[in-house]
């Protein structure tokens, strides 16, 4: 622990700002991306009235209020402004749910794919070897999924300063978790890491309940 009494430790290091000014950031992503981080990764699945299960991959989402439980995560379309197939399909009234996984090699592999640019007409499930689980007209999920935030499209809101992502705000509407964990508290160990984004397009494990650890409590 030396070192966090030394007066040469890197906080006492002068700053350089990103741009020309602190308040100006260069339009280069990486630091930003390096910087909040680690982000959740879920995979998003919906379906169009009329067409075939689309998946997608996640890494803004975060929980936004607990009473009633509301997820917000945002969606960007691409440099001409069409929307992702997943935007759409939430407009037109789709189902959804945020499939989470597991820190694994296996899991990776599966956001990879799900993050390739296919037409509307192509499913991402096609190039995947596990066959999606479908219930009624939820939203698919993956069998590896550790647990399955089934929800509904509560608002969107485009984003500001011009920029091509939207904010879509959905609903929970119930949680799907393993049948041996249904009946205790959520139990980080059982949990186990999940899948996480660390960079641009560095897949890793997200915090684990094994880690140094300090917890605050309420007054």
């Amino acid at each position: 622990l030396d070192s966090w009494f030394d007066a040469d430790t890197p906080s006492a290091e002068p700053r350089e700002s990103v741009g020309e000014s602190p308040a100006e950031i260069s339009p280069d992503p990486n630091w930003l991306s390096a910087l909040v981080a680690p982000r959740p990764v879920a995979l998003l699945p919906t379906r169009p009235p009329a067409g075939v299960h689309n998946l997608c991959s996640v890494t803004s989402h975060s929980a936004l209020a607990n009473h009633p439980p509301l997820i917000g995560f945002s969606l960007s379309g691409d440099q001409n402004g069409k929307e992702r197939d997943s935007l759409t399909n939430l407009r037109n009234g789709s189902a959804a749910s945020l499939i989470v996984l597991p820190a694994d090699w296996d899991s990776a592999k599966i956001v990879d794919i799900a993050a390739r640019n296919l037409p509307s007409e192509e499913s991402e499930w096609d190039l995947l070897e596990e066959e999606p689980v479908v219930d009624g007209d939820n939203a698919a999920f993956h069998p590896a999924a550790v647990a399955v935030i089934e929800c509904h499209l509560a608002e969107l809101h485009p984003l500001p300063e011009g920029s091509v992502a939207t904010l879509a705000i959905l609903a929970v509407d119930r949680l799907l978790i393993p049948e041996s964990m249904s009946d205790e508290a959520p139990d980080l160990a059982r949990i186990g890491s999940l899948l996480s984004q660390f960079g641009n397009h560095r897949l890793t494990s997200g915090p684990s309940a094994d880690e140094w650890s300090y917890s605050v409590e309420p007054n």
